[in-house]
Parts: C-alpha cells; structure tokens; sequence
C-alpha cells in the first residue's frame, strides 16, 4: 500500500472550479469525471474538487451543506489502520457522518466531523480489509478491553449492537454498551486472557481465562469491520465471588 492523502474542496461548480485549478497550477487534472476532479499537489498529495450536492449524498443528514457554517473542505486519509483511526478519532470526540462501508470508487472509507466542524475520512483499498476482518476486530477488542478504554470499546460497536451476556439481560445499542462498561470496569478489574480465538464468516468465537481462574466464551458478529452482535458465556456467582462483590440473595 502506498497511501495518499486527499484534501477535498466542496464546489458550486465543478467546471469552473476544474478550470480555475488548472490555470492556477498551470496543469490539468490527472481524474475529471462527474463527481470528482482531482490534481496532483507539488510536494505530494491530491487537492479533490466535489460538488457540493455530491458530498452531501455522501455525508447525508448529520451535516448541512447549504448552511452558513457549513464546512467547505474534507480531509481524506488513506491509512493502513483506517479502522482502528476512524475509532480513535470517535473516541477523541469526533461525530460520525457516515460509518465504515465499501465505496464505489474502491475505498472502504468512514466520515466524521472533528471538534471544529472539519469533514475527516479515513480511508484504506477495498482489497486491504484484513483489520476488519472479525478475528482482528476481536483481537483489538480485547486489547481495548484490558486496557479498561472504554471509549476505544464503545466504537467498535454499530449504533444499533446488541451485547447479550447471558447472566444478565441484553444490552441494546452504542450508548447503552458504553455505560454498561463503564460501570463494570467501576466496579471490578477484569482481564481478558485469550486462549482460542477462531473465525467463521461474520463470526469471531473467542475463548477465554482471567488471572483469577474464571473462564468463559465469547461470540461476536462483525458486519463491516464492527460488531453488531455479542454473546457471553461465564459463571456469574464464580465472578462476584473472586471479585468480592455483592452477591444476590433473590
């Protein structure tokens, strides 16, 4: 992969903004189709002109881009752990647009805003999808897990996840499953030791061991590199027990 990164300009004009550019630079664009004009930039990098009712078929209705503050601009990063960046930035604050999904150009890219507004994607080629595949979605769950990050945890599920640990009800979307980890990690300190870690189309079956002897199983379906569905397995009375916590009389 030799990535590189994109600055977009959204236009009124395709045409007229095309043929200011190449006065400008004193050169044409290497890409002029319906949608996209692209120049190469001196010192590196590409300088993207979108109409603007393109982007905002592309970004949909978490930004307006007929408003007075509307952003202008996008900054579009091809990364080899687009993913994992696209979970960070989520984590540090920024709002998606639009979330990780194939694109018709030969990208899997994801949209979000950063805290001024400014359009940021990141990006990676369709045929570089092995960070999203679900063993190394699950594999970098559990390295979030055990750091106790509970941002880091809560992006790598869809809106609508549902996470079922059996000995208790399910947790229904994003939100719900970011408080329920961060009153877990309140209340005890867990650690997940991987001892099987298996994947199956859509599936990821993770086994698993903490340093206390408790041992459990986990289920998990990635549909796009996040997890849409979880499902575990452990003794509840075992945990509460070598956890030193309350345990229900009912």
């Amino acid at each position: 992969m030799n990535p590189v990164s994109h600055f977009v300009l959204y236009v009124s004009d395709q045409a007229r903004s095309a043929a200011f550019y190449a006065a400008a630079l004193g050169y044409g664009p290497r890409l002029d189709v319906p949608g996209m004009t692209e120049f190469e930039l001196p010192g590196g990098g590409i300088l993207g002109l979108m109409p603007k009712a393109n982007a905002q078929r592309l970004l949909g209705s978490g930004v307006d881009l007929t408003g007075p503050d509307l952003p202008r601009a996008e900054l579009y990063l091809q990364m080899a752990d687009a993913e994992a960046a696209h979970a960070r930035a989520l984590a540090a604050g920024a709002k998606e647009l639009s979330p990780w999904l194939p694109r018709d150009w030969g990208h899997a890219a994801a949209y979000s805003l950063d805290p001024d507004g400014h359009v940021l994607a990141f990006a990676r080629p369709l045929g570089e999808a092995a960070s999203s595949r679900p063993r190394a979605v699950v594999a970098a769950w559990v390295e979030a897990f055990n750091r106790a990050d509970v941002a880091a945890l809560s992006a790598m599920y869809h809106e609508d996840a549902i996470n079922h640990q059996v000995a208790e009800s399910p947790v229904e979307g994003r939100v719900a499953i970011q408080a329920m980890f961060e009153r877990e990690f309140a209340a005890a300190e867990m650690v997940c030791v991987v001892e099987n870690l298996f994947e199956d189309g859509e599936w990821a079956i993770l086994e698993w061991r903490d340093p206390l002897g408790l041992r459990g199983c986990g289920f998990f379906r990635v549909v796009e590199g996040r997890i849409a569905f979880q499902r575990g397995y452990w003794d509840k009375l075992s945990f509460l027990r070598q956890q030193g916590l309350p345990i229900p009389r009912d």
